[in-house]
């Protein structure tokens, strides 16, 4: 279920259901070999998108671990929130604060594609 890996892990975000329309209990398990299921499997529609929270220093970072997510009441907002260890080092091995926040993630979600219109950096968290 990811694009790629990053440098910390992985870091991309699944919106499925939400975009696509379709009702959660609708999907599909996917049976693995040894009988054990994986749910939900990706809706029809879904897409991954991945967490940039466009750093001056790392514009290639990906956040990770989007832990929660909201949708405004009129349905064309999505709140993703990141928690876990979005941290990048200097050369010396120590944390660059200014660069290693944790994330609210701001996206528009008003047409098919989501477009990203924020970020909200959290330090020290």
């Amino acid at each position: 279920m990811f694009d790629k890996p990053t440098r910390n892990g992985f870091g991309p975000l699944f919106l499925a259901s939400m975009l696509s329309g379709a009702s959660a209990l609708a999907v599909a398990q996917e049976v693995l070999p040894d009988g054990q299921s994986i749910t939900p499997t990706a809706t029809p529609g879904a897409v991954f998108k991945s967490l940039n929270p466009g750093l001056t220093d790392y514009p290639d970072f990906i956040a990770v671990q989007a832990v929660t997510s909201a949708i405004s009441p009129d349905g064309t907002t999505l709140l993703v929130l990141t928690s876990g260890y979005n941290r990048n080092y200097d050369a010396a091995g120590k944390v660059i604060p200014q660069d290693s926040n944790e994330y609210v993630f701001v996206l528009d979600i008003a047409k098919c594609s989501p477009v990203q219109k924020q970020v909200i950096q959290v330090p020290k968290t």
